[in-house]
């Protein structure tokens, strides 16, 4: 069991890699979104408070809210903690053996969705509907993922606690909305 939720864990890193590497490769395209002239930082990490509205959904804290999370997880993770790299947010809540990842990159577009909708090497990926423009899950118990499309964003969910497709689907559509 250990070396499975290792692998789970692996499997969760690897989409955490990939969603913060399509994130590099598109902060390098001069798209002129730094106004201020200073070099984007590499990471930062900060606590996030709730989200209040659309308009802060531009980090992936403000994607689910620490409620959310609880309910996901059946106990309260605490709140969630955010890593920037370049144009790309993660947020943790709680820690392994039972967290939530939530990775967002509001510039991937579909060609960094394409990238990372793949067999995966373990596990098995679902195509899911009815969350942003396009959806699959990656199920690896204990680990389920769900990466969707909105616009151009990319979202990643990835819940480590039993493998529940149902948990990271309802924070999927929930973060969906706040987009």
């Amino acid at each position: 069991m250990r070396n499975s939720a290792r692998r789970g864990l692996s499997a969760a890193g690897a989409c955490l890699a990939a969603s913060l590497l399509v994130a590099g490769c598109s902060s390098t395209r001069g798209s002129g979104s730094n106004t201020t002239g200073d070099q984007p930082t590499s990471e930062s990490s900060t606590a996030v408070p709730e989200p209040a509205a659309a308009a802060s959904a531009a980090h992936a804290c403000a994607l689910i809210t620490e409620e959310e999370a609880s309910t996901a997880l059946g106990s309260d993770p605490g709140p969630g903690t955010e890593t920037a790299s370049y144009n790309a947010t993660s947020c943790v809540f709680g820690q392994y053996p039972q967290m939530i990842t939530v990775n967002l990159v509001p510039t991937a577009g579909r060609t960094g969705y394409d990238r990372l909708h793949k067999p995966p090497t373990v596990g098995t990926l679902v195509e899911i509907s009815g969350i942003g423009d396009a959806a699959f899950a990656v199920l690896n118990a204990p680990v389920a993922t769900v990466e969707f499309l909105h616009g151009d964003a990319v979202v990643a969910i990835v819940v480590v606690a039993d493998g529940s497709q149902d948990r990271a689907v309802a924070l999927a559509s929930a973060a969906a909305g706040r987009l």
